[in-house]
């Protein structure tokens, strides 16, 4: 019998897509829908590697299972939701994994895509046609209200008594008002890669997107999401010049 299951959900949102609607024409908002992982890219993508002496064999192939079986990502006109039972405690890893990818392709297109979300756990149901629960509710609550800017958070709450050994410590940062958030600005531009961010194509892109923003007049709650981006990468040049 149907019935619902606690899950680790993410509710993203598309910031500046009513914008994108009136202003851009089919194939550009296309594109952006195509950008999106799938359940199918997603295990393909992310699928982690286990080597014989690894310590975390276990671990890495309870993730590889949750993103063959269990990982389950459903569009809706500007959100996008990501989901996996919280009855495997990789399931942190794997949703948190999957946001990261999905806001480092929309970041990947001509004009950068900037994503606003959040990540609850609870009581959700989901199959081929309906996705509902407390779980949803709650994710999508806290990206409306305490996101705030682009960025995908989750609270010390859904990080609490899930197997965090397989999430990368780079890949989650504490903000400056206490929430986590998902470091995809960062491991996007992957400055050591690059011989220094002047050369770096990643960051160009991102700085000439946030500079233009900023270069006019915009209503104060884009002009604030747009700012927080530039202390952000203005984070990310000082790190790497100490690096």
């Amino acid at each position: 019998m149907d019935s619902y299951a606690e899950y680790v959900v993410a509710f993203l949102d598309i910031l500046g897509f009513k914008n994108i609607i009136n202003t851009e024409d089919f194939e550009n908002v296309r594109q952006i829908f195509l950008a999106i992982i799938s359940e199918k890219d997603a295990k393909i993508a992310l699928t982690k590697a286990i080597g014989s002496t690894d310590p975390k064999g276990t671990s890495l192939a309870r993730y590889n299972q949750i993103l063959r079986e269990e990982l389950k990502i459903h569009i809706m006109s500007d959100s996008v939701v990501v989901a996996a039972p919280c009855q495997f405690p990789q399931s942190l890893a794997v949703v948190i994994d999957v946001c990261m990818i999905i806001q480092q392709k929309l970041f990947d297109l001509e004009q950068p895509i900037f994503l606003r979300g959040a990540i609850s756990k609870g009581n959700f149901y989901v199959d081929n046609n309906m996705i509902f629960g407390k779980a949803l509710v709650n994710a999508y609550i806290a990206q409306e209200n305490y996101a705030e800017y682009p960025r995908i958070i989750l609270s010390d709450e859904v990080q609490s008594g899930m197997d965090n050994t397989i999430i990368n410590e780079d890949d989650l940062l504490r903000d400056d008002d206490g929430y986590w958030y998902i470091n995809a600005l960062e491991s996007y531009i992957d400055f050591p890669a690059w011989d220094g961010l002047e050369k770096n194509p990643k960051y160009k892109k991102l700085r000439n997107k946030i500079d233009q923003q900023l270069s006019g007049y915009a209503d104060s709650s884009v002009r604030k999401k747009y700012l927080w981006l530039k202390r952000k990468l203005n984070d990310i040049e000082f790190k790497a010049s100490c690096y």
